[in-house]
Protein backbone atom coordinates (compact mmCIF):
# COMPACT_ATOMS: atom_id res chain seq x y z
CA UNK A 1 0.00 0.00 0.00
CA UNK A 2 1.11 3.54 -0.65
CA UNK A 3 1.58 5.74 2.39
CA UNK A 4 2.08 9.51 2.39
CA UNK A 5 4.60 10.41 5.09
CA UNK A 6 5.79 13.59 6.77
CA UNK A 7 9.54 13.04 6.28
CA UNK A 8 9.90 10.39 3.57
CA UNK A 9 7.37 11.46 0.92
CA UNK A 10 5.25 8.67 -0.49
CA UNK A 11 6.38 5.19 0.55
CA UNK A 12 5.34 1.71 -0.44
CA UNK A 13 4.51 -0.10 2.80
CA UNK A 14 3.64 -3.76 3.20
CA UNK A 15 0.68 -4.55 5.42
CA UNK A 16 3.11 -6.58 7.56
CA UNK A 17 5.03 -3.34 8.32
CA UNK A 18 2.06 -1.78 10.10
CA UNK A 19 2.41 -1.40 13.87
CA UNK A 20 -0.93 -1.65 15.64
CA UNK A 21 -1.63 0.46 18.76
CA UNK A 22 -4.93 -0.99 19.95
CA UNK A 23 -5.57 1.97 22.28
CA UNK A 24 -3.92 4.56 20.06
CA UNK A 25 -1.34 6.83 21.66
CA UNK A 26 -2.12 9.31 24.45
CA UNK A 27 -3.49 12.37 22.68
CA UNK A 28 -3.98 10.42 19.45
CA UNK A 29 -6.58 7.82 20.43
CA UNK A 30 -8.02 7.44 16.93
CA UNK A 31 -4.57 6.80 15.42
CA UNK A 32 -4.17 3.05 15.71
CA UNK A 33 -2.10 2.13 12.64
CA UNK A 34 1.48 3.35 12.44
CA UNK A 35 4.69 2.43 10.69
CA UNK A 36 8.26 2.78 11.91
CA UNK A 37 10.71 4.08 9.32
CA UNK A 38 14.43 4.69 9.80
CA UNK A 39 15.26 8.41 9.94
CA UNK A 40 19.04 8.08 9.96
CA UNK A 41 21.20 5.65 8.02
CA UNK A 42 22.69 4.23 11.20
CA UNK A 43 19.14 3.62 12.49
CA UNK A 44 19.76 5.63 15.65
CA UNK A 45 16.57 7.58 15.05
CA UNK A 46 13.26 6.45 13.60
CA UNK A 47 10.01 8.02 12.53
CA UNK A 48 6.77 6.68 13.98
CA UNK A 49 4.49 7.65 11.11
CA UNK A 50 0.72 7.57 11.32
CA UNK A 51 -0.77 5.44 8.56
CA UNK A 52 -3.91 7.60 8.67
CA UNK A 53 -2.59 11.17 8.96
CA UNK A 54 0.41 12.03 6.74
CA UNK A 55 1.48 15.06 8.77
CA UNK A 56 1.50 13.13 12.06
CA UNK A 57 4.88 11.64 12.84
CA UNK A 58 6.97 11.29 15.99
CA UNK A 59 10.73 10.85 16.25
CA UNK A 60 11.85 7.76 18.19
CA UNK A 61 15.10 6.32 19.44
CA UNK A 62 16.29 3.41 21.50
CA UNK A 63 16.63 5.02 24.96
CA UNK A 64 19.43 2.65 25.95
CA UNK A 65 21.76 4.23 23.39
CA UNK A 66 22.23 7.36 25.49
CA UNK A 67 20.82 6.10 28.79
CA UNK A 68 22.28 2.62 29.37
CA UNK A 69 21.12 2.75 33.00
CA UNK A 70 17.47 3.21 31.96
CA UNK A 71 15.34 0.48 33.45
CA UNK A 72 11.74 -0.04 34.42
CA UNK A 73 9.44 -2.87 35.34
CA UNK A 74 7.12 -3.72 32.49
CA UNK A 75 3.89 -4.92 34.04
CA UNK A 76 2.53 -8.24 32.80
CA UNK A 77 -0.68 -6.46 31.81
CA UNK A 78 1.23 -4.35 29.27
CA UNK A 79 3.04 -7.41 27.92
CA UNK A 80 -0.25 -9.27 27.48
CA UNK A 81 -1.92 -6.21 25.92
CA UNK A 82 0.46 -6.41 22.98
CA UNK A 83 0.47 -10.20 22.87
CA UNK A 84 4.15 -10.38 23.63
CA UNK A 85 6.73 -12.30 25.49
CA UNK A 86 9.41 -10.20 27.16
CA UNK A 87 12.01 -11.67 24.79
CA UNK A 88 10.27 -10.18 21.73
CA UNK A 89 9.88 -6.62 23.01
CA UNK A 90 11.72 -3.60 21.73
CA UNK A 91 11.59 -0.28 23.57
CA UNK A 92 11.52 3.19 22.06
CA UNK A 93 11.38 6.67 23.53
CA UNK A 94 9.78 9.67 21.85
CA UNK A 95 12.30 12.41 21.09
CA UNK A 96 11.35 16.09 21.26
CA UNK A 97 13.72 17.64 18.74
CA UNK A 98 15.05 21.03 19.75
CA UNK A 99 17.27 23.61 18.11
CA UNK A 100 20.17 23.21 18.65
CA UNK A 101 19.86 19.43 18.45
CA UNK A 102 21.97 18.88 21.58
CA UNK A 103 19.04 20.39 23.56
CA UNK A 104 16.64 17.63 22.41
CA UNK A 105 14.88 15.53 25.05
CA UNK A 106 13.59 11.99 25.57
CA UNK A 107 10.32 10.96 27.13
CA UNK A 108 11.52 8.30 29.56
CA UNK A 109 8.27 8.46 31.57
CA UNK A 110 6.24 6.92 28.75
CA UNK A 111 8.20 4.39 26.67
CA UNK A 112 6.72 2.74 23.62
CA UNK A 113 6.97 -1.03 23.81
CA UNK A 114 6.47 -3.16 20.72
CA UNK A 115 6.34 -6.89 20.13
CA UNK A 116 8.52 -7.44 17.07
CA UNK A 117 6.61 -10.57 16.03
CA UNK A 118 3.00 -9.45 16.39
CA UNK A 119 3.79 -5.79 15.45
CA UNK A 120 1.48 -4.69 18.29
CA UNK A 121 2.60 -1.79 20.48
CA UNK A 122 1.59 0.33 23.42
CA UNK A 123 2.83 3.49 25.04
CA UNK A 124 3.22 2.66 28.71
CA UNK A 125 2.94 5.38 31.34
CA UNK A 126 5.35 4.49 34.13
CA UNK A 127 3.96 5.20 37.56
CA UNK A 128 6.66 3.68 39.75
CA UNK A 129 9.74 5.21 38.13
CA UNK A 130 11.41 8.56 38.64
CA UNK A 131 11.81 9.37 34.97
CA UNK A 132 10.76 12.58 33.31
CA UNK A 133 8.95 13.48 30.13
CA UNK A 134 11.76 15.84 29.12
CA UNK A 135 15.03 14.08 29.96
CA UNK A 136 18.04 15.47 28.05
CA UNK A 137 18.80 13.22 25.09
CA UNK A 138 22.49 13.71 25.70
CA UNK A 139 23.47 13.44 29.36
CA UNK A 140 25.49 16.35 30.64
CA UNK A 141 29.10 15.38 31.18
CA UNK A 142 30.75 16.80 34.25
CA UNK A 143 34.11 18.26 33.38
CA UNK A 144 36.89 19.16 35.74
CA UNK A 145 38.34 22.61 35.20
CA UNK A 146 42.00 22.92 34.40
Amino acid sequence: MKLATKYHGEQEIAESDIVWFEDGLPGFGEEKKWVILPLTEDETFYVLQSALTPKLALILTNPFLTRPDYEFKLEDEAVHAIGATKENIIVYSVVSVKEPFKESTLNLQAPIVMDVKSRRAKQVILSDADYEIRTPLFPKVESKGE
